[in-house]
């Protein structure tokens, strides 16, 4: 305060800092406010769009290709015998009982075992045998008692095989002698098998038929498809028996350093197969001759060269 030599009194000017909180906000304004200028022509430039229509590519190189099938199927014997005592001649008295039953479930018999016996004669009429070394599956009857209808005996081979639906398609590139794998999941084993000789006649048909034969991944038999029943000869492994599940690994062709395109971007296949092809920027279909796939990749026969972009997922069905 100070006198103004009139008598009045001047108050002199103090300065106000505004408060913190204020600055600070005024601060945090002018920084959105200058980065909304700088982003928001890019936001809503051309060259923006343009970037969020681009479509995914992928380039042309050199791999190596299997074509894999893989089928899901069991464990089952070799051969299974349902035994019944043999009808006497007619001058032989035996029975009408059993005398005996020589054998129990899960047994293991050598072939020619006694497996039952019928009172009278000690005839061959009167015993039932084992035709084979196996084990025995099941047994109806008791001594004392009358056979029952049908087989008194069943039994089953010592030996095993895998039982698999293959589809003809599948089929047709195995042939006899190939090398495969068998895993049984349960047992967390996998065994080298080769491939014998391959069924001539498809199973029969249901409405609910599926086919686990695959390139790289499941698959359902199409109507119309015919479906084989294909059996490998299994080696003597711990713990293996009738009914697990066993998994089928069969390479029937493999490429080595070939052209080769993502299967995404095939449309169709073999010679009448199509991709869409980025060039200079723009966009073409180009028929293409496509050869063995294993789902991910597919073998490229003429059309296409090293470096050429081709476009995922074009429309239409993908290769496979």
């Amino acid at each position: 305060m100070s006198d103004s030599g009139d008598g009045a009194v001047a108050f002199s000017e103090i300065p106000v800092t505004p408060p913190k909180k204020k600055r600070r906000g005024l601060i945090i304004g002018i920084v959105v406010a200058a980065a909304a200028v700088v982003l928001l022509p890019l936001l809503c430039s051309p060259q923006g769009k343009d970037d969020a229509n681009k479509p995914t590519t992928a380039e042309v190189t050199r791999a190596t290709i299997e074509k894999r099938i893989e089928i899901d199927g069991q464990v089952v014997p070799v051969s299974s015998y349902s035994l019944a005592f043999p009808i006497p001649a007619s001058d032989v008295v035996v029975g009408p009982n059993i005398a005996s039953v020589n054998v129990s479930v899960g047994d293991e018999v050598a072939a020619g075992h006694i497996l039952a016996q019928l009172e009278g004669d000690n005839v061959d009429s009167a015993r039932l045998l084992a035709p084979v070394d196996g084990v025995i599956t099941e047994v109806k009857g008791a001594a004392g008692a009358p056979p029952p209808p049908g087989a008194t005996i069943q039994m089953r081979t010592n030996s095993l095989e895998g039982e698999f639906k293959i589809g003809e398609t599948d089929l047709s590139t195995i042939e006899p002698g190939i090398e495969a794998t068998i895993t049984v999941p349960v047992l967390t084993k996998s065994v080298a098998v080769t491939i014998g000789q391959l069924p001539k006649d498809p199973v029969a048909q249901t409405a609910a038929a599926t086919v686990g034969g695959t390139q790289s991944g499941g698959a359902t038999a199409g109507q119309g498809t015919a479906n084989y029943s294909l059996t490998i000869p299994m080696p003597a492994t711990e713990g293996l028996k009738p009914g697990l599940t066993a998994r089928l690994l069969v390479i029937p062709k493999k490429k080595v350093d070939v052209l080769a395109v993502p299967a995404a971007a095939v449309v169709g296949e073999g010679k009448d197969a199509k991709v869409e092809v980025l060039v200079d920027g723009r966009s073409e279909m180009r028929s293409v001759e496509i050869g063995i796939s294993d789902g991910r990749s597919a073998e490229v026969l003429s059309g296409l060269v090293v470096g050429d972009q081709v476009v995922l997922n074009p429309g239409g069905e993908v290769a496979s």
